[in-house]
């Protein structure tokens, strides 16, 4: 089944090149983000540049026809209450703050269109009002 994009995601910056590249760019990607956030002389700024390389990977990686956005993605992601583990406190503050929380991906990184539709289309709707 070919994938669908929405061409939101390309409105945030976001383009397809993790998607096309496959698996090892994003195996590679996801290996430096985690180098970069467990590396204690990089700063908070670029910390939290890398914990979104980090879930930028993931999104590519479970990308699909209804998929959210990668704000949304995000925002989900940090819902999680495990999401706190992944990152250091203040990286994990920074992300809260700039994309918040929502609910949609109950546990782990894969999105389901099945799982919350209406959160996803709510908020969306809330932004285009």
């Amino acid at each position: 089944m070919p994938i669908k994009i929405d061409r939101r995601d390309l409105g945030e910056g976001k383009d397809f090149k993790l998607l096309l590249a496959g698996a090892p760019k994003r195996e590679e990607q996801k290996l430096k983000a985690y180098y970069i956030m467990d590396d204690e002389s990089k700063s908070l700024c670029e910390k939290v540049a890398a914990a979104e390389m980090l879930m930028e990977a993931w999104y590519w990686r479970s990308a699909q026809a209804n998929h959210p956005l990668f704000f949304d993605y995000v925002a989900m992601l940090l819902n999680q209450e495990e999401a706190k583990d992944k990152f250091a406190p203040d990286v994990y503050k920074a992300l809260v703050k700039k994309y918040g929380k929502m609910k949609g991906i109950p546990k782990g990184s894969y999105y389901s269109p099945k799982l919350d539709e209406t959160a996803v289309r709510d908020k969306w709707r809330s932004k285009t009002k």
